[in-house]
């Protein structure tokens, strides 16, 4: 019978606190609905509840109510308990759900496992109190909370690891979404990140593969993404023991100089593994600057090693080789497939147009007589700054045309194939060439010099007209193309200027809130931040008076990649955006100043002013290009935030 009351007393209590526990966090919660800080409230209330426990004997002898003492002690003791509870609960769910396992601003988590870490931690709070406050004996409720949580764990062992794993994986920002990653043979870029799996889309079969994050978190991996986007490829070529070495590597060397794609800082490296049964053995090393640039740079790499290796008459170490097969490259060769006919070079001449007015048999002899030349990529045909006049027919293969964009930087204007020439605007004016001509695909030119042209060109007058037209035509065309790859050039500038900030914003904002807090200098929040951040967009967005779509998705894309939603709600933040460009939209003009003025007080901290301006900049230009209104204002905003040089 005492074993049954003692158990209703207990059980009793337990009711009793459980209810006590939901009513306290519900007040709780309540009072954090404008406040939105709860980590800070919760140290509120358990500093108060600790004091309050300490006042406990001194008050309660100084009213002369000893008697409630003991009481007293037991609702202060059981306060402090729940108000720990809570503060581990609110820290958990900031700095956890909804900092390292979320995405704008949303938990990752499901509400299930949120909700059940909640139970947990207040049920252990319960339990402490019934036992440190109130002496109960809680080892029935501790054996049977202990079986329970054993029978849920076990069943739930693989979920549960994969939640720890994946808090792992993202509080050490080995991986984020976007970045390229190689991991058990799959290449590819970042999908997804959740709390479960990361999710990768290969390149090579364009599909999705999904990795557990106990996988990701026990394997080793390679993030091509960090510490920045640069990467290094590499690959290894067994070359025959007659080759001497220096000049291997020298060759090697000498291919990549006419390549587009690979990086020249840091440059090029061949190092010299050793022999093996076929050869020697190097290993060829580069870097791209972009890891969009992968598959491409390493093909012409290969291309440009196999062309100089084969100018340079040096030959893989094979096993036909070692069997006394002999040269490939003397039966085999690339220029016997594609190009021997007289016919293909007839036929070539006839194609082009500014040789149409030769008849058949002059084009004959014509073909008869020029000169072949045969190339493979990306070896250069002809180079800018030469004076030779000559003209130059494709035969076979493509060419790519380079242009210089600015000193010291080319880029690839466009290609030609068989029957299109080049030359044309020198072999009129004999002035220097503007352009290199280079190799895209294997093949074969004719060249064409101004001395055997020149008995045609007085026969038939209206080619040279033909030649001058073309290259009126390919002079428009090139500037034309130039100014498009400007655009190209300044976008992915700005691309690089927002991977720059989008990577160091995070750390920056982590170094303004550990810096001191005191005096005029004290930082504002990191609301106060995106608030004005938003403004600061809103401003550049509404600066040619209208609001894009691309704009608006832009801040949204923005928000997310920086991660925005740890500090300000991603919702809130956006109906800011749209707040404030109502104003500019509705007012014009007039209400430039009022939006203004939220920025204008966080000049007093030069570091968050710097923050607001580069996220307003990283926001700028969504299509790429930053129109003259946009330049204007964001010099407003520097001016508005002290910022001006």
């Amino acid at each position: 019978m005492n074993f049954a009351t003692d158990l209703v007393d207990v059980l009793g209590l337990l009711a009793l606190l459980a209810s006590a526990a939901v009513v306290f966090a519900t007040i709780a919660q309540w009072l954090t609905g404008k406040r939105r800080n709860q980590v800070r409230l919760g140290v509120e209330m358990l500093v108060f509840a600790s004091v309050a426990y300490l006042a406990v004997d001194p008050v309660t002898r100084w009213v002369e109510m000893t008697g409630y003492r003991a009481d007293a002690a037991g609702l202060t003791a059981t306060l402090w308990w729940l108000s720990l509870a809570y503060l581990i609960d609110a820290a958990i769910t900031k700095f956890l759900w909804l900092g390292r396992m979320a995405v704008r601003g949303e938990t990752t988590v499901p509400k299930l496992l949120t909700g059940f870490v909640t139970v947990l931690i207040y049920a252990a709070a319960i339990m402490a109190v019934m036992h440190f406050v109130y002496g109960e004996p809680i080892t029935a409720i501790a054996a049977t909370s202990g079986a329970f949580a054993f029978v849920i764990g076990y069943s739930a062992q693989s979920t549960l690891g994969e939640l720890f794993a994946g808090i792992s994986v993202n509080a050490s920002r080995s991986i984020k979404k976007g970045d390229y990653i190689d991991i058990d043979g799959v290449y590819g870029a970042v999908h997804d990140v959740d709390w479960r799996s990361v999710t990768v889309f290969e390149f090579t079969s364009k599909t999705l593969v999904v990795f557990p994050n106990s996988h990701i978190a026990s394997k080793p991996f390679r993030n091509y993404s960090l510490p920045d986007h640069s990467s290094r490829v590499d690959t290894t070529i067994t070359i025959e023991f007659s080759a001497p070495p220096d000049l291997v590597v020298r060759a090697i060397l000498e291919g990549f100089e006419q390549s587009q794609l690979v990086s020249r800082d840091p440059p090029p490296e061949v190092r010299v593994n050793g022999t093996n049964q076929f050869g020697m053995e190097y290993r060829v090393l580069w870097f791209i600057d972009h890891n969009d640039d992968w598959f491409p740079a390493q093909r012409e790499a290969m291309y440009a090693i196999w062309a100089s290796l084969k100018k340079h008459g040096i030959q893989p170490g094979l096993n036909h080789y070692l069997a006394g097969a002999g040269s490939r490259f003397d039966d085999d060769a690339w220029y016997a497939r594609n190009f021997e006919s007289a016919a293909d070079r007839v036929q070539a001449l006839a194609d082009c147009d500014v040789l149409s007015a030769l008849a058949p048999d002059e084009i004959g002899e014509l073909a008869g007589q020029a000169e072949r030349l045969d190339f493979a990529p990306p070896q250069p045909i002809s180079r800018r700054g030469s004076m030779s006049r000559d003209l130059y027919v494709v035969v076979t293969g493509r060419v790519g045309v380079e242009l210089e964009y600015q000193p010291g930087e080319t880029f690839i204007a466009m290609e030609m194939g068989p029957g299109e020439c080049f030359g044309v605007t020198n072999f009129l004016n004999g002035a220097e060439k503007k352009s290199t001509v280079q190799s895209a695909a294997y093949g074969a030119v004719l060249k064409l010099p101004l001395s055997l042209l020149a008995p045609y060109l007085d026969s038939h007058p209206e080619m040279q007209g033909a030649i001058a037209a073309l290259a009126g035509d390919r002079e428009a065309e090139f500037e034309r193309r130039r100014k498009a790859h400007g655009v190209v050039v300044v976008r992915r500038a700005r691309e690089d200027q927002k991977r720059h900030i989008h990577g160091t914003l995070s750390l920056r904002l982590g170094g303004l809130f550990k810096s001191g807090f005191g005096g005029h200098d004290r930082p504002p929040s990191k609301k106060r931040i995106v608030e004005a951040s938003m403004a600061a967009a809103a401003l550049v967005a509404a600066a040619d008076g209208v609001i894009e779509t691309s704009e608006r998705d832009e801040v949204v894309r923005t928000f997310e990649d920086l991660e925005l939603g740890h500090f300000m709600d991603f919702d809130k933040a956006i109906a800011k955006f749209d707040a404030y460009c109502e104003i500019l939209i509705n007012e014009g003009d007039g209400g430039v100043p009022k939006v203004m003025d939220e920025l204008r007080p966080l000049a007093k901290n030069r570091s968050s002013a710097e923050i607001v301006l580069d996220i307003c900049i990283s926001i700028s230009a969504a299509d790429g290009e930053v129109e003259p209104p946009e330049e204007k204002r964001i010099e407003e905003i520097r001016a508005a935030l002290d910022l001006s040089a």
